[in-house]
Formats: structure tokens, sequence, C-alpha cells
């Protein structure tokens, strides 16, 4: 089985400009080891990214960032298994068997389709966010450099020739819209154990609110538990071998959960 990439085609126009071919690159494909010649009649071509295979018997289940096919290995025929409609705007980055069914997640994501068809379950935990200090810092610093910098480029506006302007590589509010974005980033921390999944989330649970790390089953998609960590950036490993979690609690003592 060959999975790859075929480099973009570049081309002339009609107006002789180079242009590059936007068409998706991705491939996939079964070569015969006596010859390295391809089994199939043709290459699926049908793809939009690098996303994981999880190659059952002979059939791949194969992820899309929209959606999942199954892929026949003998002819190479493929059909539509499930939309993901994953929440969160998270693209799945991970297959696994579990039973009987297929589990497919992403930082925030678990998503459980049966082995014939159909959704078992779908678990989306929200990541802790910027807080409002912490975005009303990084935009302020965006607009304080942002300024600093066009006050540059107007020094060297006048004290210089243009080709040094243009050299300066400057685009006016470049570093604010980048706080814009920064402040939209979420602190996602997922860890994966065998029966059990840890999402890291700053959903409240009833009442209480703050950073927690959710312990889900894979299996029925349940939350088993939930560790009350109460940091943005948690400090914590998993002894995969007995489920037990170990977290930092301050500099000089750690508490165990199991």
């Amino acid at each position: 089985l060959v999975y790859g990439y075929k480099p973009a085609q570049v081309y002339e126009d009609t107006d002789n400009n180079t242009q590059t071919n936007p068409a998706t690159n991705y491939f996939m494909d079964v070569l015969m080891p006596d010859n390295g010649e391809s089994s199939w009649e043709n290459q699926l071509t049908d793809l939009d990214s690098p996303l994981p295979i999880f190659i059952d018997e002979d059939y791949a289940f194969v992820l899309r960032s929209e959606d999942v096919i199954l892929v026949d290995l003998q002819t190479g025929d493929y059909n539509n298994f499930a939309n993901l409609n994953l929440k969160g705007e998270e693209t799945a980055n991970h297959v696994e068997r579990v039973g009987n069914n297929y589990l497919i997640t992403s930082p925030q994501n678990m998503l459980l389709l049966k082995s014939r068809g159909g959704k078992k379950y779908h678990k989306y935990y929200e990541p802790p966010g910027a807080t409002f200090l912490q975005k009303f810092l990084m935009i302020a610093s965006g607009i304080i450099l942002d300024e600093v910098l066009n006050t540059e480029m107007e020094t060297r506006y006048v004290y210089l020739d243009k080709d040094s302007l243009s050299r300066f590589g400057y685009s006016g509010g470049s570093i604010f819209m980048g706080a814009i974005e920064t402040c939209k980033m979420k602190f996602k921390q997922t860890t994966e154990g065998k029966k059990y999944r840890y999402i890291y989330t700053g959903e409240p649970l009833g009442d209480h609110k703050g950073y927690s790390l959710a312990k889900i089953n894979k299996e029925t998609g349940e939350e088993e538990g939930r560790i009350w960590i109460d940091k943005q950036y948690p400090d914590y490993i998993i002894d995969f071998a007995t489920e037990t979690v170990y977290a930092k609690k301050s500099n000089n003592s750690i508490f165990a959960v199991r």
C-alpha cells in the first residue's frame, strides 16, 4: 500500500504566466511486489490531505478532512462511510479499532462509528482558551509593536532610499492581526490510554468551574471521572498500566487519582 504526495504541477497559462495546479496531489495505490506496478486500474486521488489510514483486512479506512471513505484494497473502489462534522474547527488526526467499531479522534473530539455504518457517539470537550487579561495584553502588545514598526518605516522612508524600505518587509498592522489570531488559540492537551482517553477542558461540570482533565471510556463515550487541576498549562503524567494520573499540585507536591 502506497500513500503519498505528488509534486504540484507547474504550467504556463495562455499569457505565458507560470501557474501552479491547485488540484489535490495526495494519492493512494496498491503495488504488486514482483514488478512495482499498480494492481488497481486507477490510483485513488480523491484525497485532500495526508490523514491517518486504518487497515482492516481487505479494506482501508481512510480519513479525509470532512468524511471517511472505505477503500477496497483489491480493486481500489471506495464509498463514503461517514461524514465527520467535528466540532471546534478541528480535523481528525487518529483512528483506531475499539471492539467492533472505529474510534476517530482529534484533540477535543471523540467519534465512535459502528462497523456497519452509523454513529454510536460523538463527544466534544471545549478546550481552555486565553483569559481576558491574556487577550488584553496580547492585543495591547500588538498595537504597541505595530506603532513602533510604523515609526521605523517612516524614519527609513525619510532618511534612507526606497530599496531599504522594501527590504524592511513589514506590513502595517500585521502584528496586531497576529495578536487577534493568538487570542483565538486554544490550549489543548489530550492523552491516549488503552481503554480511556484523557481530555483537558475548560468546560464546567455542574457548579464546578475551572480547568479539568476528563477521563472518557473509549468504548462507551461515558465520562468516568474528572480531575480538577485549575491550571491553564497542566503538568501531569499517566501510568497506563494502572490508569493512574499523577498531577503536579505545587513545586514540592503531587497528587494521584485512579
